[in-house]
Parts: C-alpha cells; structure tokens; sequence
C-alpha cells in the first residue's frame, strides 16, 4: 500500500501535561494541563506571577519544564514567541530590522556591500583586490543559488504592507517609530519567521486605543492558531476562542471568550458550592449517626457510619477557593467646591516644558501652589511644533474624564499641566479655589521607583507621618503582605507588585483632584477591577488617560479626545462614544455603497449613450 502522507503542519496539537515549574524555592506551576489544536485562540488568564509568561516560554521551547511533558504533534511545528518587552536597537533601520530575521542571507547581503565598498578604495593592494573579489564573486554565485535569499525582500514588502506600513518607511531608523509601531516591528518579525503557531505576551502595552482595534482585527485575519497572555478584557473577549485559567498552580480550560469564562466559571463555582453543602449536611449527618449508635444494638451501624464518614471526608467535595478580596479606597476628601480645575486658551509645544517641581514637593506646605499656573515664558525664536493649542475645559467635583487620543497627541503632557507639573507655553491652568488639591500618577510610576530603597522607605516618601501598622494594613489590601514585606527592596519585587506598590504610595497621598496617566500598566484583572471599584467611589474629581477600554467602560462619565492639536469634548461616556462612532461608520459606510453605486450608473450610462452615438 501507498504510504500516508506526512502530517500537515497546518493541522498541529500542542498539550502541555502536568507541567510542574519551580523557580528559587518557588513554584509557580504545579500541575498545567491543557492543550490547543488549529483553529483555536486561547486566552492565559491569571494573576501576576502566576506562571503565564513562564507556560509561554516552555510552549516557545526556550525554557524547560522541572516533571510533566509537552506533546507537539507534528513534531516540525514552527512556533513564534511575541515577548512582552522587546528591546530594539533605535539606530537600526526598519528593513535591516526584518532581514535580520532571514540570519544567512541578509549577512550575505551585507557582507556583499562590504566587499564592493572596499573595493571602490583599494587600488594600490593588489593582493587585496585580488582576494576581496575572490570573496566577493563567491558570494554572489551563492546568492544566485540561494532561493531564500532572493525570496527575502518579496517577504518583507509582503508583512510590511500587512502591517500597514508606508513602502518607504524600510529606511527609517527605529528610534523615530512610537511604541505602537515598534509593537508591530515585532509583530512584523514574529510573521516572517512565517510560524504555525503564533504566542503573544501582553500585546498591547504601549499601544493607544486604535491600535489595539487594529492589532484584535489582525489577529482574527491571520487564521493561526494562537495563545494570548493579556490584562486586556475586551482584547480576549473579541478575539479569543477559550481561556485557560491559571490559579494556584493548576489550569482550568473553558470554552468562548472571556466573559463567558466568567460565567462558565460563576456556574462551575455555584454547583461547587452546593456540592459542598451537601458534603457538610451530610458529614453532620453521620457524626450523629456514630455519636447516637456507636455502643448496644447499633454498634455494627455506628461502625459502617463511620467508614462512610472518613470516605466522605477523604474523597468528597472540597470547599471552593474564594480568592481574598482585595478590597481599597482613596481616603476620603475634604468637602471642596464645585469646580476642580480649570484650563482656559491652553497650548503646548515641544521645548516649551517648564517644571515646577515633582508632585511631592508641590505638596509640600512650603510650596507657593497657587490656584493658577500661567505662561510667563517668552515667546519661542522660531516657529514653535505645537502638541496643541486653545484647549478650554472646566472640571467639576465628581467627573471622572477620560482624555484619549493616539500615542504622540499630548495626553501624558496635558495631564501634567493638569497637575500643575509643567507650566503650559499659553494660557492659563487654574485649580478650583475650594480645596482642589491634585495628586499625579505618572505612566511610568513603577518604572521610577528606586530599586535599592525599601518598601517602607518608598511609602514613606508619600506619607512621612504614617504609622507601621497603617502601611502594614495597606499593603495587605494590595496583596504585597507578610512578615518582612516593609524591608523587602524594591528591586525584589515583580512587576506586578511593583505596579501596586505604586498604586499604593499613590493612594497614600490623598488629593481631591485625581490626575491617572495609564494607571492599569502591568495591573492584573482583580487589581484593575479593585481600581475600578475605588475610582467609582471617589468623591471627588478624576483625570485619567487609559488605552484599557474595559476600565475607560466601567470609570469614565466624560470622555474628551486630543488629535490633531484640538481637543474635542463629547459631553458623554465612554459607552456613548462608541455608540456614536458606530452609527457615523454605518452611515459612512452606506454614502460610500451609495457613492459607488452613484458611480457604476453613471459608468453604465456613458457607456449606453456611446453606443447610441455609435
């Protein structure tokens, strides 16, 4: 009989059985079993540290398993990591950037122009030229020879126009792309390698909202079957196909998306419970039994209660695991007046940034904080590039506004006047005159944290006055508890709890006027949904920028957008605005049907009178 034909590539399975991981005396996977096939998009959910981005990596091979086994059938499956930080050399241009990834051929390529260039030097060596030509005429037969290599720019002008990039970016260096575009760079390598199973690792860091609708639509069409780590709600609800939960060691797979896990789980939760329940009445029910017959008659009774009772108490339900409620507030505010902060005629521009100081210090009760910082700076000698100009905005106690816009439209630098950081180069940024007080989070707050300073010595910073047992207090509310957890460094923590201790020494400040500049950065789900519950509850007035739109659903009363130097107030909620967008793309779409249409008869009409005339 005819042999069957190989296994396609296209048809892969990968599982993962019983995967055990320990790192420094600290496991992280106990048992991790769960598998994924062509077709699916899987989405790894669980808290920092729990052992995703290390699932990532044993799937990637680049990191082993201690005990458990990981099947991959066939056994010639190409898989692609996309890590979470990508360091990327700024000075390297685009297109050497994707033909590092072809190693042989682009090495050629370049060791090709070496050659030619020194040749166009050389003229008194003849011994030189002789050799380099000698190299230089080997290189190029293997070239002619090498099918990847001319197949090599045909693949690179292919992924570059996929990604959406402009054919002549190729020769720009990297520095000049913003975060969202180095994101697809990365992407961008990932597809060249032309994978058959595609893992990503928190995809969406450093991308604006745009890009992350472009990255969910990308995804959907690419057709690989893929694995996804990622914070972002919506992200794995629009494109995920299952999750795999991780807690406490163990994976837990549910079919659909993301809220459906949810419910899935809340269900699976629920019949534990009731399992549980009915292991406890009947555990007491047997106890009775042993207690009531256990001497005279019923002794042989007694004697089988009992044998059921430590079977039951051995094999029966267990009591469902119920995560500690992590549960925060900001403290509560002075009574303050209607208006929180005002901008009037405000614009910036590059080079005209004028601190006034970090935002400890224009806490402190020797700061001059006056309710108003205006331009007094003068005039730039050129023309100025201006981030924005004539930005005009009241807001009130109890507002929670949402400022968005695309990476590089200004939102971290208005957020910073609104905090009273920088000086504006225009116009006038005034706070409310009855106890507006701001407090500021900067993008990169978990970044700038001193590495070598305590946890202690860090919430210090913010709250000299505090006492232990109220830090102590806090950061159990942030899950960053236990016995030496004040000593701890810094620079031991993970970036996760980096982020919280952030968020931590940000609450411990106070302020009326809340100023958030990407305050869900590397937060888990349960931090971000804790955030999101303690900015609901603020009493006073909240600023935020946020490229989560899961978060910007559940906070955001107002929603402003800062694009092409103008910001435009839509007087609504985050929900209000993606409705309106999606009625003015419907009705976009059906004046283009209708122009088309427009079109085709006109066409069909020239086209008729023309052989009228004829």
């Amino acid at each position: 009989p005819a042999p069957s034909p190989p296994p396609s590539r296209s048809q892969c399975r990968i599982q993962l059985r019983q995967v055990q991981k320990t790192y420094k005396n600290q496991t992280v996977l106990t048992d991790a079993t769960w598998s994924f096939a062509a077709g699916d998009r899987v989405g790894l959910v669980g808290i920092n540290g729990a052992g995703k981005s290390t699932q990532l990596r044993i799937l990637a091979r680049t990191e082993s398993p201690d005990s458990g086994s990981m099947e991959v059938f066939p056994a010639n499956v190409k898989v692609a990591l996309l890590e979470q930080e990508v360091q990327l050399e700024d000075d390297r241009t685009l297109y050497e950037e994707l033909a590092s990834v072809f190693g042989g051929a682009h090495a050629s390529r370049r060791r090709r122009a070496e050659l030619e260039a020194e040749l166009g030097e050389s003229t008194s060596d003849v011994e030189r030229v002789e050799s380099l030509v000698e190299e230089l005429t080997r290189l190029s037969v293997e070239a002619d020879l090498d099918v990847e290599a001319g197949l090599m720019d045909r693949k690179i002008g292919a992924v570059m126009h996929q990604l959406g990039f402009d054919p002549r970016a190729g020769q720009r260096t990297l520095g000049s792309f913003s975060g969202g575009w180095k994101m697809r760079v990365c992407l961008a390598r990932v597809l060249l390698q032309d994978p058959d199973v595609l893992l990503l690792d928190e995809p969406t860091n450093h991308l604006d909202v745009r890009a992350i609708e472009w990255l969910e639509a990308h995804l959907l069409a690419l057709r690989l079957p893929m694995v996804v780590v990622s914070h972002d709600r919506q992200l794995l609800d629009r494109v995920c196909t299952s999750i795999v939960e991780v807690e406490r060691g163990r994976t837990t797979s549910y079919r659909g998306n993301y809220t459906q896990y949810l419910l899935a789980k809340r269900a699976a939760l629920a019949r534990q419970w009731t399992a549980w329940e009915a292991r406890v009445a009947e555990e007491a029910r047997l106890k009775d039994m042993v207690a009531r017959l256990s001497a005279g008659a019923g002794a042989g009774r007694a004697s089988s209660a009992q044998r059921e009772l430590e079977a039951l108490r051995s094999g029966g339900a267990q009591r469902p695991f119920v995560p500690k409620k992590r549960a925060f507030s900001f403290p509560p505010i002075p009574s303050m007046g209607r208006l929180a902060v005002r901008l009037t005629g405000v614009g910036h521009h590059y080079g005209s940034s004028q601190a006034c100081g970090d935002i400890e210090t224009l806490r402190s009760p020797r700061a001059s904080l006056e309710t108003s910082h205006a331009s007094k700076s003068p005039p730039a000698p050129s023309a100025p590039a201006w981030l924005f100009r004539d930005v005009t905005l009241d807001v009130s106690r109890g507002e929670r506004v949402a400022v968005l816009g695309s990476n590089g439209a200004g939102k971290s630098t208005l957020l910073r006047l609104v905090a009273g950081l920088n000086q504006p180069a225009e116009g006038c940024v005034a706070l409310g005159p009855h106890r507006a007080e701001p407090n500021y989070y900067a993008q990169s707050q978990a970044d700038a944290l001193d590495p070598g300073c305590s946890v202690e010595a860090t919430l210090r910073l913010a709250a000299p006055l505090a006492a232990e047992h109220e830090l102590k207090a806090l950061l159990g509310r942030m899950q960053l508890g236990g016995g030496d957890s004040l000593a701890r460094p810094v620079g031991a923590l993970s970036g996760g709890e980096k982020a919280r201790l952030a968020l931590a020494r940000f609450m411990l400040r106070g302020g009326s006027v809340l100023v958030l500049d990407e305050p869900t950065n590397h937060l888990d789900i349960p931090t971000k949904e804790v955030l999101e519950e303690a900015l609901r509850a603020f009493e006073g007035a909240v600023v935020l920028a946020s490229h989560d739109r899961f978060f910007l659903r559940k906070v955001a009363t107002r929603v402003l957008t800062l694009e092409g130097g103008a910001l435009t107030d839509h007087q609504g909620s985050f929900e209000d605005l993606l409705r309106r967008d999606a009625a003015e793309r419907a009705l976009s779409q059906r004046q283009d049907a209708e122009l088309r249409d427009l079109r085709l008869m006109t066409v069909q009409s020239q086209s008729r009178r023309s052989r009228a005339e004829r």
